[in-house]
């Protein structure tokens, strides 16, 4: 019979984040993200990802024009930075 064990869960701030990466536990170049508190291991960019944010880009500046920057793999502003 298999018992279950709940686990506790440690949710992060975006400066805690910051500070793994300024302490080396965290590289920026890891494929991770935090996402609601929690750092997710992304998987590998693929070609079709690729192409798609290159089309979505391409219809977005010329739908909006010069007024738009996209930056394809600029990560977005934390809820908490905008706030």
């Amino acid at each position: 019979m298999a018992t279950q064990i709940e686990h506790a869960r440690r949710l992060f701030t975006v400066e805690e984040y910051g500070r793994m990466v300024e302490a080396g536990i965290l590289q920026k170049d890891d494929r991770v993200e935090l996402i609601d508190g929690e750092i997710i291991e992304m998987a590998p960019i693929g070609h079709r990802h690729t192409a798609c944010v290159s089309n979505v880009a391409e219809l977005l500046v010329t739908t909006v024009g010069s007024r738009l920057d996209p930056a394809g793999g600029a990560p977005l502003p934390s809820r908490q930075a905008a706030a």
